[in-house]
């Protein structure tokens, strides 16, 4: 269980906060990052803010990092736990803490845009209904934004957007939005603001899922009511070698195994077997990246997207397909490169 660190000093020159909307940062050595994903939160323009950063056991300078920032505001409350390898055990730390009827996790390496909270807090409080507040994001890399937007790759989300006009915000009920968001996911954990008692009422983070398990958690809360999407750009994500996304074989893996646990409690023929046939095509996919990093031949990953098509009418046949081509193309960079080693000419297919 984490422990909480926290004094009840103000910002300076401010009011003490009145409780409205919590964000919980799940941090882990994240000394490079935090103090500018702080800044960014901290600068959000909305009244009864607090950030909890729940410590994973960071064996860096992050406890340094957020003792720093505590100096000047009150709002900013550190936990400390052993470390657990995930992002859901700190976030469902900091639930046991954080009471705001609203609720927002964040990453500790990503930056809110200015305006963000706000206005996601005004799409809410106009909608009774609606249950959650998912924004669109921007990927950066070494300070350079991406030229397109995450919504931008999501054509069964544009194409509702279209058929509903020009509006800023998109609502969709539970059965619009397993239709759209199963054939290409347009969330991600650090673009949702939540309705706190629908996020209790359906249950935490799954800690068994070491990834996917934002859209899980997105998934069972959709099922409460409606689900609100804005163009509104509410992060930029910043890429870099320690992202867990960014593990594509154990990322692929785990977004199979996800949507493999709520086809089985899916009740819509229809919605059960798009699951069963994005699960298949993650594994495939995972099949490739082993080969692509050099991981074996992605034997076990293909075989079991293979049998899961089978079963359920959705082979990978794409993947199936590039999956030889994928294994002659190594075998061939690597006699080239046996090749080089020994001096010897190599002959090019």
């Amino acid at each position: 269980m984490a422990s909480e660190q926290s004094e009840r000093r103000s910002p300076v020159g401010a009011a003490a906060p009145h409780r409205g909307i919590d964000v919980i940062i799940a941090a882990y050595n994240a000394e490079t990052t935090l103090l500018e994903t702080l800044d960014s939160v901290l600068a959000q323009d909305v009244p009864g803010l607090r950030v909890f950063v729940v410590d994973d056991g960071s064996t860096d300078g992050t406890a340094a990092t957020v003792a720093s920032v505590r100096e000047q505001w009150s709002n900013v409350h550190y936990l400390r736990r052993e470390n657990s390898g995930t992002c859901s055990v700190p976030r469902n730390d900091g639930m046991t803490v954080a009471d705001a009827p609203l609720v927002c996790f964040f990453d500790a390496d990503d930056l809110m845009p200015p305006g963000r909270l706000a206005h996601q807090v005004a799409v809410i409080g106009r909608r009774p209904g609606v249950v959650a507040v998912v924004g669109d994001y921007r990927n950066f890399r070494d300070g350079v934004d991406f030229a397109a937007t995450h919504f931008e790759s999501c054509p069964e989300l544009l194409q509702e957007w279209a058929q509903r006009g020009d509006t800023e915000v998109l609502e969709l009920d539970e059965a619009t939005f397993k239709r759209v968001i199963v054939p290409n996911n347009f969330s991600i954990t650090g673009t949702v603001l939540y309705r706190r008692a629908v996020v209790d009422e359906v249950g935490r983070f799954d800690a068994t899922l070491p990834s996917a398990e934002d859209f899980d958690l997105l998934w069972r809360v959709a099922a409460r009511g409606t689900v609100a999407v804005t163009r509104f750009e509410s992060m930029r994500r910043r890429l870099h070698g320690g992202n867990m996304t960014r593990k594509s074989s154990r990322m692929f893996r785990n977004r199979a195994r996800s949507r493999l646990k709520i086809a089985a409690g899916e009740r819509d023929p229809a919605v059960r077997r798009a699951l069963y046939r994005h699960a298949a095509q993650c594994l495939a996919a995972a099949a490739l990246a082993d080969i692509q990093a050099g991981e074996g031949v992605g034997f076990q990953p293909m075989l079991a997207a293979v049998r899961l098509g089978v079963r359920h009418g959705c082979v990978p046949w794409r993947g199936l397909a590039l999956w030889p081509r994928r294994l002659a193309g190594r075998a061939l960079r690597t006699m080239r490169g046996e090749g080089a080693r020994l001096g010897a000419p190599v002959t090019r297919a």
